[in-house]
């Protein structure tokens, strides 16, 4: 059984991208929505906007951990390969957004683990890495070395 370290945790959400953006965006938008005070409709809508896309980012990452926690519990593993990559339309800070898919068999079933980020770029097709999976489903995976490079999960 694996558990996550409360470090380990809070590294995985600073790594999951935009970095602290959600949490910029919910704290502008609460700023914002003081101008209610001062009838500054417009501007308290604006902060609505703004609290709305930081909480959709701070919730991706809230995911992600929950994501790990649970595939990593079980602790059943594989290896696998990253099968291919692909340019995405999404851009972060002027950087393209890449999806990674590793490729992993359970069984003798082929499954895939799909990873996004614009930071990512020494990862090279054909690469190894251990795959978390759970055995009911492993399509809900989870590549701890991704956003862990130290100790156990490296």
């Amino acid at each position: 059984m694996n558990k996550l370290t409360t470090l380990e945790r809070v590294t995985i959400y600073f790594r999951v991208t935009p970095f602290l953006a959600g949490e910029v965006f919910f704290l502008v938008g609460t700023f914002c929505l003081t101008a209610i005070i001062a009838r500054s409709y417009a501007f308290a809508l604006f902060g609505i906007a703004m609290m709305i896309v930081g909480g959709a980012l701070i919730r991706k990452k809230i995911m992600t951990i929950r994501l790990a926690n649970e595939v990593l519990q079980p602790g059943f593993c594989t290896e696998g390969y990253l099968a291919r990559v692909e340019s995405s339309n999404q851009k972060i800070n002027g950087r393209r957004v890449k999806i990674y898919y590793y490729s992993f068999s359970v069984e003798g079933k082929s499954h895939e683990h799909e990873f996004r980020s614009a930071y990512h770029r020494g990862l090279e097709k054909g690469e190894r890495r251990k795959v978390y999976y759970l055995p009911e489903n492993p399509a809900k995976s989870f590549i701890p070395s991704l956003y862990l490079n130290h100790g156990k999960w490296k």
